[in-house]
């Protein structure tokens, strides 16, 4: 990447772009595989996310990067739900989609 095309953007800005770049054409395939089923698209990422990472009870406050969650191969809640809403964000067929991690305090419903 050109030094021009930074500009001002953040660091999380840059790496979210290349996430989403290097991502989009293997979540396209799923999605072409998943027969075009909304349903069946989603339940493939869940099952990839599933399959590929190990939960680990809270790692700490900050949350990972999804590329980090992706390379350790395991995060907990918060870290996968980032990871998977990730995967949804960067598919061409999802562009119109509103992704949002909702988070349910069970000390304090």
């Amino acid at each position: 990447m050109l030094k021009e095309e930074i500009g001002n953007r953040s660091r999380e800005e840059i790496i979210a772009e290349i996430l989403t770049t290097l991502l989009e054409p293997q979540i396209d395939e799923v999605h072409a595989n998943a027969g075009g089923s909304d349903r069946q698209f989603l339940y493939e990422l869940w099952y990839i996310t599933s399959e590929m990472t190990t939960y680990s009870p809270d790692i700490g406050e900050d949350p990972r990067w999804p590329l980090e969650t992706f390379v350790e191969a395991g995060g907990d809640c918060e870290d996968l739900v980032i990871l998977m809403a990730s995967m949804l964000k960067s598919s061409a067929h999802t562009k119109d989609w509103k992704i949002q991690m909702v988070y349910f305090d069970l000390q304090n419903p």
